[in-house]
């Protein structure tokens, strides 16, 4: 996932600490990441989610008509 669509802040005691989301052909896909330190990162999971689930994480950034928001 080269340019996520947005990212989310994990929730407390999940896997991870941020979600970033990619929509691919009209289907959205949630990969959770860990900062592992030290410039480190790695992919704790990833699955195919919708706008249900992804409404009880906190956005933190997101993609608006091609240019990042701030």
């Amino acid at each position: 996932m080269k340019y996520p669509d947005s990212i989310y802040k994990n929730k407390d005691g999940k896997r991870g600490d941020f979600c970033l989301v990619k929509e691919l052909k009209n289907k959205k896909y949630l990969c959770s990441i860990e900062d592992k330190g030290m410039g480190e990162i790695s992919i704790a999971t990833a699955f195919r989610t919708d706008d249900k689930y992804l409404g009880k994480y906190e956005l933190l950034w997101s993609w608006k008509d091609g240019t990042p928001s701030s």
